[in-house]
């Protein structure tokens, strides 16, 4: 995904971990956060919560990629914590599609959140 999504035009920024995640969403401040839900060290859910309590990234979106079912995933997230969820595989065209809906929506709201003049 990361060769597919820089060949499309993207920067992308890769965390190693979810606490690495954490800080380098929290110093570059990116357009969108892409997660796993199921990680070995924090979940993808936990890595959203802290994102979402932090003044400096509660406005970023965060894209899930989930190996479960839906009805197992969403049992597990609280509202409000993933923008969206994608079933793993995922099709790289449904991937870009929902990483450009995301970064439109996001972006017209940041712009109003700047200036609402």
């Amino acid at each position: 995904m990361r060769l597919y999504l820089t060949y499309r035009g993207y920067r992308v920024l890769i965390a190693q971990n979810g606490f690495e995640a954490i800080e380098t969403a929290g110093s570059e401040i990116p357009d969108l956060v892409i997660t796993d839900i199921m990680l070995q060290d924090m979940d993808g859910v936990r890595i959203a919560l802290e994102l979402r309590k932090d003044a400096k990234t509660r406005h970023i979106p965060i894209l899930a990629l989930t190996a479960k079912t839906f009805s197992e995933a969403n049992d597990e997230i609280m509202p409000n914590v993933f923008n969206d969820i994608l079933k793993k595989p995922v099709n790289l065209h449904q991937f870009e599609a929902k990483i450009e809906e995301l970064l439109k929506e996001f972006a017209g709201k940041q712009k109003i959140k700047e200036n609402p003049f």
